[in-house]
């Protein structure tokens, strides 16, 4: 909780300090889906009964009392288990070149410290630019199992920012056929 707590307050702090409407994108100017269309959307009654969810849940973005509950569980890392799930599974770690929360220099400080056999050909990888329709949408580092992609025009929310170019990269990726 101390770990969640100081995040949550740094978090703050940026908010205040930069007057950004999220740090979720530095651009923003006003939160992602502030008219709640998420929230509309998941409740209908044709979409609940689509996911097979109970016709008498409510669901809430961010919801409060979820955030409560999991806040604990917030800051225990799971860095560790990578390099088990690389021997075997291919990976794609991405994220918005705007993001502030998880954005391209927090995820590549951790990313770079794996400890896998991978490691030195990511390292030695100085990237790539990745296009969609010929047109540059990212930024593109590959080593064994593991494909990093930093996605531009983009922040937190990169399939809501750049929905197109989120569709290409994941289905060439689950193609196995992601390349610049």
């Amino acid at each position: 909780m101390e770990a969640h707590n100081k995040r949550e307050a740094l978090r703050d702090m940026i908010t205040n300090i930069t007057g950004i409407a999220t740090i979720f994108d530095t651009r923003r100017v006003d939160i992602y889906d502030e008219n709640a269309n998420v929230d509309k959307f998941l409740n209908l009654e044709a979409v609940k009964e689509a996911m097979s969810a109970h016709p008498d849940l409510n669901y809430v973005s961010c919801n409060k009392v979820v955030g409560e509950k999991m806040a604990a569980d917030t800051m225990q890392s799971v860095k560790h288990l990578l390099p088990d799930v690389l021997e075997h599974i291919p990976v794609l770690l991405y994220q918005g070149q705007y993001d502030i929360l998880d954005g391209p220099a927090s995820s590549m400080a951790w990313i770079n410290t794996l400890e896998w056999p991978g490691r030195q050909a990511l390292l030695d990888d100085p990237g790539k630019l990745w296009r969609h329709k010929d047109v540059v949408a990212g930024w593109l580092r590959q080593a064994g199992n593991l494909d990093h992609v930093v996605v531009y025009r983009a922040g937190h929310m990169v399939p809501h920012d750049q929905p197109t170019a989120t569709k290409d990269m994941l289905n060439t990726w689950t193609q196995n056929v992601l390349s610049p």
